[in-house]
């Protein structure tokens, strides 16, 4: 779709005369809207490679669109501005800009294609394609385990490390890790282990509040295999276990600081309801999820 339209872009342009080339319309709003800008802001914008933004630059400047000075600031620097024939040619380019737009939309006689392609680029500004593609590859060796009593030192060295990260161990951390066997097995509660070729690199416990609901805790991914989707699935499996269990809810308790983990709790749907006091002295934030 993108190479049809760029091609056909091109033939608009070359059929108008209008004596600019299509891929020249990004920079010029980005200098009509800053008046003077740098080859680094626009290649930051634009996410171009530097070298893609200096060959349009070099050659809407050979056409006589564009000044180029040096910074006062910084001899170092140049800056980017329109000349004085784009200025004049403007009204007649924002012309074909708005006919451009107005063909763009008469393609999508709805906006749910739009709004789809919206979701496409937050998905992508939260995990760029070689972290998702990454995680697909090295996540194929992963494997969740229940717990086991010789898991207990790595269900402790993989939460002692987040928690001595952000916050002070508290004596809850103290009792549930030193002893998990006697402190969430035998009272009902759950652990899970996400393993890769034998060595744990992810964990989660789901420790029992009544009948009908559950605590999410002791969520940790070790920080080197961080961004390859292990979070995500072993947040799959607590949601999917805890329903094989008849739960009606999960509840949680974690702190707003963790922001990557917030987000993870969100998409999955768990909501923030009314905070309460709980024996974790970090949390600040609790978070419901209806099963």
């Amino acid at each position: 779709m993108s190479d049809l339209t760029l091609a056909s872009g091109r033939q608009l342009y070359r059929h108008i005369d209008i004596g600019i080339e299509p891929n020249w319309f990004l920079v010029f709003r980005i200098i009509m809207e800053r008046r003077e800008t740098t080859i680094s802001e626009i290649s930051s914008i634009l996410h171009f490679a530097h070298p893609s933004v200096i060959t349009i630059v070099r050659k809407m400047d050979q056409s006589g669109y564009l000044e180029i000075i040096p910074d006062v600031m910084d001899k170092r620097k140049q800056l980017i501005r329109l000349s004085q024939k784009a200025t004049k040619q403007l009204p007649e380019l924002e012309h074909v800009w708005q006919a451009c737009e107005d063909g763009v939309k008469s393609i999508f006689q709805d906006d749910t294609f739009l709004q789809e392609l919206d979701k496409v680029e937050r998905a992508l500004e939260e995990q760029n394609f070689f972290h998702r593609v990454l995680g697909h590859l090295e996540g194929e060796g992963i494997i969740l385990e229940p717990f086991s009593a010789t898991d207990a030192k790595s269900f402790a060295d993989l939460n002692f490390a987040w928690i001595c990260s952000y916050f002070q161990v508290e004596p809850i951390d103290q009792l549930i890790l030193g002893d998990p066997m006697k402190n969430v097995i035998k009272k009902g509660g759950h652990i899970f282990m996400a393993k890769r070729k034998g060595i744990s690199v992810g964990t989660f416990a789901l420790l029992t509040v009544d009948e009908d609901e559950v605590e999410l805790g002791r969520m940790a991914v070790r920080p080197d295999v961080q961004g390859l989707g292990i979070g995500a699935r072993l947040m799959k499996k607590a949601i999917a276990f805890a329903q094989s269990q008849n739960m009606k809810a999960i509840i949680l308790y974690s702190n707003t600081k963790l922001k990557p983990a917030i987000q993870l709790y969100e998409k999955f749907g768990f909501k923030k309801e009314s905070f309460e006091n709980t024996q974790y002295e970090r949390a600040n934030i609790k978070m419901r999820l209806v099963l």
